[in-house]
């Protein structure tokens, strides 16, 4: 059984806030919560939201994700020798050592993520993060959450999807 997460006092600020902008037929108040909610509170109200089994599960992956992935851009930042290692090794771009590289780097600040999400308490959604699963389902599921929100993508969005394997 599950145990239902805790709100606390703030937590209902920002739970009231989440719920107001994803409630809205239109649901355009979702793209702003970055900008009211700073990441910790977002993720403390996709956790209520979560426990009250108020979306589809992919809907909440997408919600999970945004917070999860801004705390650990915020979080990589002082792995700045990780930058630096990387930085010293490119030469010119497109290269196949610039390719290798990348792939290398991108490995490594993966395998970080996947370690934050694990510490916020998210271990299942670190196990589909790119680095550990390596068979793309986390980006397909965030895409099937984000298209719950806003649709499905079209121009150079959907070509761009494609082309990763994201949609068909």
């Amino acid at each position: 059984m599950l145990t239902p997460t805790r709100v606390t006092h703030p937590d209902l600020k920002a739970v009231t806030v989440f719920l107001a902008a994803t409630a809205t037929p239109a649901r355009g108040g979702l793209m702003y919560l970055d900008a009211v909610l700073p990441a910790e509170h977002r993720l403390a109200a996709t956790r209520v939201v979560r426990d009250l089994g108020a979306l589809p599960p992919d809907a909440i992956l997408y919600l999970l994700a945004q917070p999860l992935l801004d705390l650990a851009s915020d979080q990589l930042m002082p792995y700045r020798d990780l930058t630096t290692r990387y930085e010293e090794r490119f030469e010119v771009e497109d290269s196949a050592e610039w390719t290798a590289v990348m792939a290398e780097y991108n490995r490594e600040a993966d395998a970080i993520t996947a370690a934050i999400f694990r510490a916020q308490g998210e271990a299942g959604l670190a196990h589909l993060y790119p680095s550990t699963s390596g068979t793309g389902v986390f980006d397909r599921r965030v895409e099937r959450g984000r298209q719950h929100f806003f649709g499905p993508p079209s121009g150079a969005h959907a070509a761009y999807l494609r082309s990763k394997g994201i949609i068909d």
